[in-house]
């Protein structure tokens, strides 16, 4: 940080001379032209501006980077290994995300996918859901009654808010939704499964 200082020292009952007046009063405009900020900001700032630890309330007020960044939307992936088969009712491609506690309530939302097997059947017997949920609770769900094979099927998960306090757990499944007729694996033998999940600080 730079620091104005002047060269001459003035002290009373003393002649102040013209020239020594005139250095000091020199060297404070030169301070002030190449060093202070100026209100039409035709000097540009050397370093990073620091100010108070308060959050922006007006219009008009400038954000710090501690405000802007929790706004920012965060990732989230997860990709399970290959789910096989399974007898029948059980849950296959089951993909779960946690979500840590930022200390604040968040929005959440995204897209989950299961990508099939090849060699998938058809059958007509059964209903499966391709479910989305955030905190146990549904924010998706796609019925698939037939799908023909290596086809990859999405769901998205519906923008919802998690309240801080908590871990925010995100989780994709396929599940029997009607039916019985064989198991799980010959209607689906899913590959594996991928949510992608986006999460940001909740604007008040």
């Amino acid at each position: 940080m730079s620091t104005l200082t002047v060269t001459n020292t003035f002290t009373g009952g003393t002649n102040a001379v013209p020239g020594d007046v005139n250095t000091n009063f020199d060297q404070i405009e030169a301070y002030v032209n190449t060093e202070c900020i100026t209100k039409d900001a035709s000097l540009a700032f050397t370093g990073v501006p620091s100010g108070p630890a308060t959050d922006a309330t007006t219009a008009n007020q400038f954000t710090r980077k501690g405000y802007v960044d929790p706004y920012l939307p965060k990732n989230a992936q997860a990709f399970p290994a290959t789910a096989g088969y399974a007898a029948a009712g059980q849950v296959l491609t089951d993909s779960t995300i946690t979500i840590t506690d930022p200390g604040y309530d968040i929005e959440v939302w995204g897209t989950g996918a299961v990508l099939l097997n090849p060699e998938t059947s058809f059958d007509i017997q059964n209903t499966w859901g391709l479910v989305a949920q955030i905190n146990s609770v549904n924010v998706g769900n796609l019925r698939i009654p037939v799908i023909p094979p290596s086809q990859s099927i999405a769901v998205p998960f519906k923008r919802t808010l998690h309240t801080t306090g908590t871990n925010c757990t995100v989780r994709l499944f396929i599940a029997r939704v009607s039916g019985t007729q064989g198991s799980i694996g010959t209607t689906f033998d899913p590959q594996f499964s991928f949510v992608d999940i986006w999460y940001r600080k909740k604007y008040t």
